[in-house]
């Protein structure tokens, strides 16, 4: 079943179902929906009985996407295990492109963060966007829409996200029957990003923000932690990729409590420590170690072969002696 979500409304509401582009970018922040929203654009252009923007969910197309069998919907995706969105991928569907459809209607391809796409393999899309076939639809979608290259931009009606406001998130929150202790934490550490902060409460990764506080402050105090952190941290990628942003929050909560001196304005649970680095470390230091961590965190984001418990070790021993209280 496809998830609709209540901010979806606004982007749809403004689609010429009978005028549709050949080619969609979905743009937006990792959490918004753009994957949800891609794919209920997908079944709507599939549908045979659609009603203004909304799919009928009973036509036989409907039934066979929902059921996620539908013969004329294709997914491009990075492979597991892989850094990039391979040319073999596109053109193994090539032929797909030109064919005619199976169910005689519309046939719909979604890529999935295309800003993996390898150059082979954008140059090899381009050429079909330039050129689409009748019937033929490509949604792609990217956290980083800028980031592509202005051609494809150039061929695709772009469909920005915004963030959804604090109370629409709370509202689909409850909806969903979150009723959790840390709902304003995770509404703090993932803000607008709806998706992000159900996915926090669904994992209980919130139980480790405690244990990344006692670590960090350890390693900004003492440093003693350095190598037993470098160690432990990248066992869950997962993780390993929360306490990095939460790490760029504690810099910028930092810089914010600096130059405002607003409580309000910086995050509950760490503004013991913020509020002392915001007091005590010059501005281009938090400024320097901010922009290291924010690099760390896009490389593990986006993928890398660098070795992760080398590249924290750096970090970590950037952050305590730059910051080491112990010293001053």
């Amino acid at each position: 079943m496809v998830k609709t979500l209540p901010w979806f409304d606004q982007y749809l509401a403004h689609l010429d179902l009978e005028l549709l582009h050949h080619a969609f970018l979905i743009g937006g922040k990792e959490g918004v929906g753009k994957r949800q929203f891609s794919l209920q654009l997908s079944q709507l252009i599939l549908c045979k009985e659609k009603n203004e923007y909304m799919p009928c969910n009973a036509c036989q197309p409907c039934k066979l996407f929902k059921s996620s069998n539908h013969p004329d919907f294709y997914t491009i995706k990075m492979e597991e295990g892989k850094k990039k969105i391979s040319i073999k991928q596109v053109k193994e569907l090539q032929t797909s492109f030109y064919e005619s459809s199976f169910l005689n209607g519309n046939k719909v391809f979604l890529i999935e963060n295309a800003e993996f796409l390898s150059k082979d393999a954008s140059d090899s899309l381009l050429k079909v966007l330039e050129e689409p076939p009748e019937n033929t639809y490509f949604i792609i979608t990217s956290h980083r829409a800028k980031q592509l290259s202005a051609t494809i931009q150039s061929r695709c009606s772009e469909v920005f996200i915004n963030n959804p406001s604090k109370q629409e998130i709370e509202n689909w929150l409850k909806q969903e029957n979150i009723s959790d202790e840390n709902l304003k934490l995770a509404l703090d550490l993932a803000p607008g990003r709806p998706l992000k902060i159900k996915e926090l409460l669904d994992d209980n990764i919130l139980d480790s923000r405690n244990n990344f506080i006692t670590e960090i402050s350890q390693l900004i105090k003492k440093g003693k932690n350095i190598i037993s952190l470098s160690e432990e941290w990248p066992k869950d990628q997962r993780a390993l990729v929360f306490k990095l942003e939460w790490m760029s929050n504690l810099m910028m909560d930092a810089i914010r409590y600096q130059i405002t001196g607003d409580e309000k304005e910086i995050q509950i649970d760490t503004s013991a420590i913020t509020m002392y680095l915001g007091q005590k470390v010059e501005f281009n230091i938090l400024f320097e170690l901010l922009t290291e961590t924010n690099t760390l965190w896009s490389l593990f984001i986006e993928g890398t072969n660098l070795k992760p418990d080398y590249q924290l070790q750096s970090l970590f021993i950037n952050w305590e002696n730059k910051l080491g209280i112990s010293a001053r």
